[in-house]
């Protein structure tokens, strides 16, 4: 077992029992001050028993995800390798950011109580901005261009300057997909968990030690959600976890 499959399941381990910590410290915290966000009356009838859930519970594996990732921030100082922090620090940061307007919107709807936090443009104005923000920092630090690689061949497609509004899209859209995914018991959760996997593993066999790195830690924060989100859920990630996951997924896509 070489070093980088040694380190990618220990941030695994690490990420899922913060995690897991996190969430039994969250989730009561969360009961108490009855932070349960409303729900649509337009939805099925079968999700009114939903009514009453906490919210907000992304908190747990953004914690988890980011205790994980500050260890291994240290180990690699500790290494003297700090090119090699670029990447997981840029996708968790930019992450945060995306986090904190899903924060934001979680919590105007528990002021409210109803379902209607930001309205859409301005929740779009925002992370079209944090993903712009995002796609420059990441042509500087990492180098990225404007060219995509085609699966299953040697060969990339070069877009020019049709990439960065088709990234653009792509990333907020991402982001929206995941945030509209969430609410149903193990659903996003499960579903991240299997997606994290996959790159986890594509990582390690391809060579390309962030992605491993980011999928490990991405798993771990899965799973240890995945505890307090199984049927029957005891809460809910919110616009708070599912848009930071949206981000993260986007930069591993």
């Amino acid at each position: 077992m070489n070093e980088t499959l040694s380190v990618s399941l220990a941030l695994f381990a690490l990420s899922f029992a913060f995690s897991v910590c996190y969430g039994r410290l969250l989730v009561p915290a969360l009961r108490r001050r009855r932070a349960a966000q409303p729900i649509l009356e337009i939805g099925p009838a079968w999700h009114l028993s939903k009514a009453g859930t906490p919210t907000m519970g992304g908190l747990a594996f953004i914690g988890g995800i980011g205790s994980a990732l500050l260890l291994f921030s240290l180990y690699l100082l500790y290494l003297g390798e700090r090119g090699e922090l670029r990447a997981p620090a840029l996708v968790f940061c930019y992450g945060i950011l995306c986090g904190a307007v899903g924060f934001y919107d979680d919590y105007r709807k528990l002021v409210k109580k109803n379902n209607q936090g930001l309205t859409a443009w301005q929740k779009y104005l925002c992370l079209l901005l944090i993903s712009a923000a995002f796609l420059l920092a990441a042509h500087l630090l990492l180098g990225v261009d404007t060219s995509i690689a085609l699966p299953f061949t040697a060969r990339r497609l070069e877009l020019g300057i049709f990439y960065h509004p088709l990234a653009l899209l792509y990333l907020t859209g991402l982001v929206n997909a995941l945030n509209l995914t969430d609410g149903v018991d193990g659903l996003l959760s499960t579903l991240t968990a299997v997606i994290a996997a996959f790159f986890l593993l594509w990582g390690y066999v391809t060579g390309q030690g962030s992605v491993t790195v980011v999928g490990a830690c991405l798993l771990g924060g899965a799973l240890g959600f995945l505890c307090f989100n199984a049927h029957p859920a005891r809460v809910f990630m919110g616009d708070t976890g599912s848009q930071l996951l949206g981000l993260v997924l986007g930069y591993l896509t």
